[in-house]
């Protein structure tokens, strides 16, 4: 955990992957944000962004290699199910784009998540 000000960026191991996110509030305030806590991390399937034949690097926080596990394509969406090591992870893009990067199932693909999109939740 590092901070600035109202400012706390908080890293999350999820098996060998490291998630990163900014919470408000600063640490020395937060009596649950302990290293070593056990957190679940939320995010809004439609700030989940997928990339395929990525080459360089993009401004986003959290960045993995993931399997396209399912998807579920309608007229207009298509919500697209992601394996990282056994957890699914869904992405919600539109459908015209999904063809025109021409997903499908078992394809090796990059998540991407902002690291002001990834929030944390303290089981009870």
């Amino acid at each position: 955990m590092s901070g600035v000000g109202n400012l706390t960026i908080v890293r999350i191991k999820v098996d060998e992957v490291l998630f990163s996110a900014i919470v408000i509030g600063r640490k020395e305030d937060d009596t649950q944000m302990v290293q070593g806590r056990e957190v679940e991390i939320l995010f809004n399937e439609s700030e989940v962004v997928i990339g395929k034949n990525i080459a360089g690097k993009l401004s986003m926080g959290n960045s993995v290699g993931c399997i396209v596990k399912s998807m579920e394509n309608g007229k207009v969406f298509s919500r697209v199910g992601l394996d990282l090591h056994g957890f699914t992870i869904y992405s919600l893009m539109a459908t015209e784009v999904c063809n025109q990067m021409d997903i499908h199932l078992l394809d090796e693909v990059e998540m991407f998540v902002r690291m002001n999109d990834v929030f944390l939740q303290y089981p009870e």
